[in-house]
């Protein structure tokens, strides 16, 4: 396999690496909620790196509102269908279990579904609307407002100097900082931090930050400015020493004991991004898998849905006088989500094929 293909599949196998804890803190288990958290901000800048390293993406010639409305309208197609599913099946399942009575008035409910059809529902401080019907669905809520930045922001990145781009991602992680100047003695409670009534861990702008860290991460490969340091740790002696020690300091500053943890530990992610890229080290081996390759790939229908599914499964155990313990349901769970997203992705190819012919 040619290792700019393995560092790619490297890439792809770490968006399902990521998801392990996020499905596991829905399934109930508290003690994932920091790296949750951790995960969350990774998956942005994933998307923004891939976006940035992408040679295919050229916004530096003709409009620049057409270029963001062509690329944002690329993305809906992509996501809405089975956004719109999701988001279908909860309003179902609040209608038959009598959720749908809790929402309060008619006016109310037209808004929270104005809100999630619209991806406007994470710009909302109140977690009733943020995390409303499929509550996960604020993830795409933000992340189509780093899409639609994009354009603006590659055409004015590509124009700056490669030193230049080094610095970006310490201003963000400064700009993510501030707020939590004014609360230095915040602790890592077993809920989100509310800082002015607000949720700043999933705000679009916050998570934009983590999308341009990204990006100039991207860029940077594109213009193959880290290409000589991967091929030099690559075939280090060092490699997997310092490979390992990142991944602890990242892993220490992920269970940090404040808030003001959280930022930081952007670096550590950057540096393990960086180590995934080299062929040769352990992470790459292990998530350029075939595992690891194939769940990554289907990763953003598995994530849409595993919490409809967690939804569902809790309302059938419920009606049914069951008891499963947590590790049974994560185990089904799992095994249905994964059974969705192959159906879901057979659909898609077929609609795919059938547009071609």
């Amino acid at each position: 396999m040619p290792q700019s293909q393995l560092r790619y599949d490297g890439l792809t196998g770490l968006r399902f690496a990521l998801f392990i804890p996020i499905y596991f803190l829905h399934v109930g288990y508290r003690e994932c909620l920091a790296p949750t958290m951790f995960c969350l901000s990774l998956f942005f800048l994933l998307s923004g790196l891939v976006g940035g390293m992408s040679k295919s993406i050229n916004f530096c010639q003709g409009s620049l509102l057409t270029h963001t409305k062509n690329y944002l309208w690329k993305k809906i197609k992509i996501f809405y269908p089975l956004y719109f599913l999701g988001f279908s099946a909860v309003a179902f399942l609040m209608i038959w279990n009598g959720g749908w009575d809790k929402i309060g008035s008619i006016q109310h409910a037209l808004f929270l579904i104005a809100t999630n059809l619209s991806f406007t529902q994470a710009w909302w401080p109140e977690p009733s609307i943020k995390f409303s019907f499929n509550g996960v669905s604020w993830f795409i809520s933000a992340l189509m407002f780093c899409f639609a930045l994009t354009p603006i922001l590659l055409r004015y990145a590509s124009n700056l100097k490669t030193r230049y781009l080094y610095l970006i991602p310490l201003i963000c992680i400064l700009i993510k900082l501030i707020p939590f100047v004014f609360n230095p003695s915040a602790e890592l409670s077993n809920d989100w931090t509310q800082l002015f009534n607000h949720n700043w861990h999933n705000w679009p702008p916050m998570r934009l930050l983590d999308y341009c860290i990204g990006l100039s991460f991207g860029l940077l490969l594109q213009r193959g400015a880290l290409q000589h340091y991967i091929e030099r740790v690559n075939g280090s002696k060092l490699l997997y020493p310092l490979e390992l020690n990142c991944y602890v300091a990242t892993l220490l500053s992920v269970y940090g004991a404040t808030v003001i943890a959280r930022p930081i530990t952007l670096l550590g992610a950057l540096f393990s991004i960086f180590f995934i890229l080299c062929p040769c080290s352990i992470a790459s081996r292990i998530l350029s898998t075939r595992l690891f390759v194939v769940s990554g790939a289907s990763i953003m229908t598995v994530f849409l849905t595993h919490n409809i599914i967690l939804k569902y499964l809790n309302f059938a155990i419920l009606k049914t006088h069951m008891h499963l313990e947590k590790h049974t349901i994560a185990i089904i769970g799992i095994i249905l989500c994964i059974i969705t997203a192959y159906l879901w992705q057979k659909l898609t190819d077929s609609q795919r094929k059938g547009t071609i012919n």
